[in-house]
């Protein structure tokens, strides 16, 4: 009797440490094959927006050539991936890759046109954020309507990236905020002399004219640009506005605004016009 409880005994004791040595050596996690590559091809999954940048359209398979980290055979960290367009001109990612798709920060570049999208990425698709949105928006805006392209200062987009709740400003408790921080003794004059004394400063202007209003769409978001003189026809400002608003040529506005720099473009006389170009953060039509 007692054999045979020794018998039992024992083969449960082998079973229990069969058991627990297959489970050690299944629980041991397989290391990832990390590699540095350079000009490797490679097909990537990417996402763009619409010839209107109104919507995503559905991803598409983009063959070229990736420099950087991968991770078990997919992009991770940081690289390059050069590609081409439908028209055979090249363009590049530079910046974050996650688990095989273009997503964190970096930029998109196409340098023949100059043309770049800097930013935030999720799945191939530029998705900025506010700050980026004024910056990219303003460097392509000015770049085919100005004289010459306008970049946005690191104190602007401080002032941005710190007051994003009042570009625009629509809740009354918004507006009293924005207010707040306008300084009432800047004038045009001292804006045209040089803006960069107040790039992180509201200034606030009134009754002014609006000679020229448009309505655009960039990455999915809706904006308003607008060219407004005084009432002798001078001192002009060229505003954007984060949205659309119920405004139209003619019309009489007041305005809270960061001014961002100055610049000039073609005017239908043949000359040329210089502008205050500004951050809309409050519009009133008077």
């Amino acid at each position: 009797m007692s054999l045979k409880k020794f018998s039992i005994g024992t083969l449960c004791g082998i079973m229990l440490l069969t058991f627990t040595g297959c489970g050690n050596a299944t629980s041991q996690p397989t290391e990832p094959t990390t590699e540095q590559v350079e000009d490797a091809d490679l097909t990537l999954q990417l996402t763009f927006w619409n010839d209107d940048k109104t919507e995503p359209q559905d991803p598409v398979e983009k063959q070229g050539k990736f420099t950087g980290t991968l991770i078990d055979g997919k992009p991770s960290g940081e690289g390059k991936f050069v590609t081409q367009n439908s028209a055979g001109d090249e363009w590049y990612y530079e910046g974050e890759f996650t688990d095989g798709t273009i997503t964190g920060q970096g930029g998109c570049y196409w340098p023949e046109s100059g043309y770049q999208e800097v930013g935030t990425y999720e799945d191939g698709l530029f998705v900025p954020t506010k700050v980026e949105f004024f910056d990219n928006m303003i460097r392509w805006y000015s770049s085919s309507i100005f004289l010459g392209t306008l970049e946005l200062n690191d104190a602007t987009l401080e002032f941005i990236g710190t007051h994003e709740n009042i570009f625009p400003a629509t809740t009354e408790e918004e507006k009293a905020e924005a207010m707040a921080l306008v300084d009432s003794s800047i004038e045009y004059k001292h804006l045209s002399k040089s803006t960069s004394n107040y790039l992180d400063k509201l200034i606030y202007f009134k009754r002014q004219e609006i000679i020229q209003a448009d309505e655009f769409t960039m990455w999915g978001h809706t904006f308003t640009s607008i060219v407004t003189a005084n009432q002798n026809y001078s001192d002009h400002h060229f505003i954007f506005y984060d949205g659309a608003i119920d405004i139209f040529d003619g019309d009489n506005i007041t305005f809270v605004s960061l001014p961002v720099g100055s610049a000039s473009y073609n005017n239908v006389s043949g000359g040329s016009t210089n502008v205050i170009v500004s951050i809309a953060s409050i519009i009133i039509k008077n």
